[in-house]
Parts: C-alpha cells; structure tokens; sequence
C-alpha cells in the first residue's frame, strides 16, 4: 500500500481531477490520490501520472517540486536577493522558489515578469510563470482580478516537468525513450516526496 498522501488537493481522485475540467474523470473517483497514483504508475502511464500529481499537490508544492526538479542542488541563499543578476533561466528559478518560500503578492508578480524574460516556452519560463499562475489574480495589481483557472499552476507545472524530461532524450541517443522515461520517474519520485511529507518546502529564513 502506497504511503498516504497528507498534502494533498482533495481527498479523492474525483476531487482532485475535478480541478480541471479537462482531465478524464478516473475509474473510481472514490479512491484515494494515492491509490489512483500508484494505478497510474502500475499501468506505465507516466505522463497521466505527471499530470495527476500535478494537479494534486498544493501549488506551492507543485511549483517547489517543478523548481528541485530543474535545480536539485540550489545555494543555501537562493532566496535572497542575488548580488549579481543571474541568466534569465536561472533567475526563473530562483524566482519561483522564492514565491514558495515567501508567497507575497509582491513575489508573484516578480515571477511573471521573470518568466517572460526566460522565455514561456521553456521549463524554467514555465516554473516562474505557474508560481503567477497561483493566483489570486492574472491582472496586475491596478486593475479588477481575474481570477485564475484553478488548473492554471498544475499544467504549467505538468508542461515544464514534461518538457524538461524530454530533454534527456538529447544525451541519451541508444535510448532516448528509456532516458525520457527514466527521468520521468525521478521527477515524480521528487512529487511524491512532497505529497508524502517527506520533503518539506522551506520556510522563510527569519532574521
């Protein structure tokens, strides 16, 4: 038995998938998101199994476990300011992390200005802009909200983790698919740590 997911957006897989309106409701929407997880894994549907766990985790999970997923070894100050401006891409991430750790509104409007400075189309862009994505709002802060799609966060999590995974087929020419999919799995391992509570995200540092 799958050990029991406690950060979690719903208490069934129903509930979860319910967040999208797209996604196709699950075989018994009475299971538990570990239990339809681990069906997932069992049948090898990866990217099913990416795009549920992205759904199902809290955003500030989500966007946390898009950013380890990019960077797993990031510096022990990454949330403060950088002294020197980094590339754009690292500063996406750096960014994203930061809205974890300090979830201001301040915070989530730097993401998405980040994000258009490392590109939407790429992970790192994509890590940012799902940390805006979180809402409350996609406006800025001088105009009324508009609230977000509450599947916004998870599928720019989901597109990142997926186009990230991807992109070790590129070192991998024997074998792409089997590095795609290799990868694949230790992102959702790095998922499931988090819906477990066996990874944690950082609180802020107090001073």
């Amino acid at each position: 038995m799958p050990d029991p997911w406690i950060k979690v957006t719903g208490a069934t897989a129903g509930d979860v998938l319910k967040r999208d309106p797209e996604a196709k409701p699950p075989a018994d929407p009475r299971a538990r998101p570990e239990a339809h997880y681990a069906a997932l894994i069992e049948a090898n549907a990866l990217s099913d199994a990416l795009a549920f766990l992205a759904l199902a985790l809290p955003s500030r999970e989500a966007v946390w476990w898009a950013a380890q997923a990019l960077d797993p070894d990031p510096p022990p100050s990454y949330w403060e300011a950088p002294k020197v401006m980094p590339a754009p891409p690292v500063l996406a991430i750096r960014t994203a992390r930061f809205w974890t750790v300090d979830p201001t509104e301040p915070n989530r409007q730097a993401a998405r200005t980040v994000s258009e400075l490392a590109g939407l189309g790429t992970p790192e862009g994509m890590v940012a802009m799902a940390a805006f994505a979180a809402g409350p709002s996609l406006a800025t802060p001088d105009l009324p909200a508009v609230p977000p799609p509450p599947q916004l966060c998870a599928v720019m999590v989901r597109s990142c983790l997926t186009i990230h995974a991807a992109k070790a087929a590129e070192t991998e020419i024997n074998d792409p698919l089997g590095a795609v999919e290799a990868a694949t799995r230790s992102i959702l391992d790095i998922g499931v740590d988090l819906a477990t509570g066996k990874r944690l995200v950082p609180q802020k540092a107090k001073r």
